[in-house]
C-alpha cells in the first residue's frame, strides 16, 4: 500500500490542495497540517470554520510529531510518498527518511530540492537562477534568499543533508515531467533514482475534456489574458514591462490591483475566478500569457490555457516543463521583455497552434497524466 504524507490539506483554492484532493481518492493520506484551510477560512472571515481548521492543524502536528518520535512509520509495510515538504516541515520530512527501513519517495512539486525559494528565481531578473544546483548553498546567503514557503532554521544544512539521503538512495523522486530529470542529475548525481509519473489534479478533467479550443473573438475586450498570480517568479512584474512596450495592445490582469503599482493605461486588473468569468476571457481573448520565470512543473493555468486558449505563450526558461511542449502549439517568448513585445506582437498577426498538433498532445496528455495513481500503485 502506497501512503502519502502531505503538508498541505486538501483543497480547491490551490493547486498543491486540488492535487492531494484528487490523490486521496485512491490512497490513504495523513496530513501534516491544516494551514490552507485555515488561512482560507481567515480571508473568508469565518471564525468558527477558522478555529476548527486552526485546532486540526495544531493537531496534525502533534500526531506528526509523536509519530515521528515514536519512529511509527518504521513499523509500516507501506510504501510512503513525501508531498510537500516545505508545509510538513523539511526536518519532519527529512526525520521520516531516516526512520523508515525503506526507501521514501519525494514528490517533486517545485525546485525546492536545491532552492530554498522553492521557486528558483531572484527578484529583478528575467529568467531561473541555479546558483545552489549541485549544493554550492553558500549562494543562500549570498543571494539574500529566505526559505518560502515556510522557515527553515539551517537552510544550506537541511538540503545538504537531503543530497546525503540521495547519495545512500534513502530518498527517491517521483516527477511530473521528464524536463526535472535533468535538474535532478545536475544536483544529485547521475545516479538518483527518479521516476516521471505526472500529474492530475481534480479541476483537469472538465477543462481536458473539452475538445474544441477558443477562439479569438473580435469584439473581446482584451487581447492578452495574463493567467497567474501576482508574484514575480510567475512573470506579473515581467508581464507589465512588456504590455508597457505594447501599448497598442489591451491586458488583462484578473485581480485587483496591487498596492504600489502604476500599471500602464492598457492594462485593466479586474478580480475573477476560472469558474467566474476567466474561463470565458481565456477562451475569447487572442492570446493568454503564463510566463513563469521559474523551472515551472506542469502549473494548472498553461496546461488549462494551451488546451481552451487561441494561443498560449510562456516564457522560455530552462528545466520547465513547458520545454518538453513543442513549439508549434507553445509560442516561446524570449526572456528579455523588449524581445518578447516584437515576438508576441508579430505572432498575433502571424502565429497560431497547429489544431492537429494541438489535438495529439492534448489526448497524449490526458492519456499519460490520467494514469498517475495506477502509474503509481504498479511501479512503487
Amino acid at each position: 500500500m502506497i501512503r502519502f504524507i502531505s503538508g498541505v490539506s486538501p483543497s480547491l483554492s490551490i493547486g498543491a490542495g486540488r492535487f492531494i484532493s484528487q490523490l486521496e481518492e485512491t490512497f490513504p493520506v495523513s496530513y501534516g497540517g491544516n494551514k490552507s484551510a485555515a488561512g482560507l477560512a481567515y480571508t473568508q472571515r469565518r471564525p468558527l470554520k477558522f478555529a476548527f481548521a486552526a485546532a486540526l492543524h495544531y493537531f496534525r502536528r502533534a500526531k506528526l510529531a509523536l509519530e515521528i518520535k515514536t519512529n511509527a512509520f518504521a513499523r509500516t509495510s507501506d510504501t510512503l510518498v513525501i508531498y510537500h515538504p516545505q508545509e510538513l516541515g523539511w526536518e519532519r520530512a527529512l526525520a521520516i527518511i531516516v526512520g523508515s527501513p525503506r526507501k521514501v519517495w519525494l514528490y517533486v512539486l517545485d525546485m525546492s530540492f536545491f532552492c530554498v525559494r522553492s521557486y528558483n528565481y531572484i527578484p529583478g531578473e528575467n529568467g531561473a537562477c541555479f546558483r545552489c544546483l549541485g549544493g554550492k548553498f553558500e549562494n543562500i546567503e549570498r543571494m539574500g534568499c529566505e526559505p518560502f514557503p515556510s522557515k527553515m532554521d539551517t537552510p544550506a544544512a537541511t538540503l545538504e543533508k537531503l543530497r546525503g539521503l540521495a547519495a545512500r538512495d534513502k530518498v527517491g523522486f517521483l516527477l511530473q515531467g521528464k524536463s526535472q530529470k535533468t535538474l535532478l542529475e545536475r544536483h544529485f548525481g547521475p545516479g538518483v533514482t527518479a521516476k516521471h509519473v505526472g500529474l492530475w489534479t481534480v479541476d483537469f478533467e472538465a477543462d481536458l475534456a473539452d475538445p474544441s479550443s477558443g477562439s479569438a473573438s473580435s469584439d473581446a475586450d482584451f487581447d492578452v489574458v495574463f493567467h497567474g498570480p501576482e508574484l514575480p517568479a510567475k512573470g506579473f512584474q515581467w508581464t507589465l514591462e512588456v504590455a508597457k512596450l505594447t501599448p497598442s495592445l489591451r491586458y488583462l490582469f484578473p485581480m485587483s490591483l496591487p498596492e504600489g503599482i502604476a500599471p500602464p493605461s492598457n492594462c485593466a486588473f479586474v478580480p475573477m475566478r476560472w469558474e467566474s468569468g476567466l474561463r470565458e476571457k481565456v477562451r475569447t481573448a487572442k492570446l493568454t500569457l503564463v510566463p513563469s520565470l521559474w523551472s515551472a512543473v506542469i502549473e494548472g493555468a498553461l496546461i488549462k490555457s494551451i488546451c481552451l486558449a487561441p494561443r498560449t505563450g510562456v516564457i522560455d526558461i530552462d528545466g520547465s516543463y513547458a520545454q518538453e511542449i513543442p513549439a508549434d502549439i507553445l509560442l516561446k517568448l524570449p526572456s528579455s521583455p523588449a524581445d518578447a513585445a516584437k515576438r508576441l506582437t508579430d505572432a498575433l498577426s502571424n502565429w497560431q497552434p497547429d489544431a492537429e498538433k494541438l489535438a495529439r498532445w492534448k489526448v497524449d496528455f490526458v492519456r499519460f497524466n490520467r494514469a498517475l495513481a495506477p502509474r503509481l500503485a504498479q511501479e512503487l
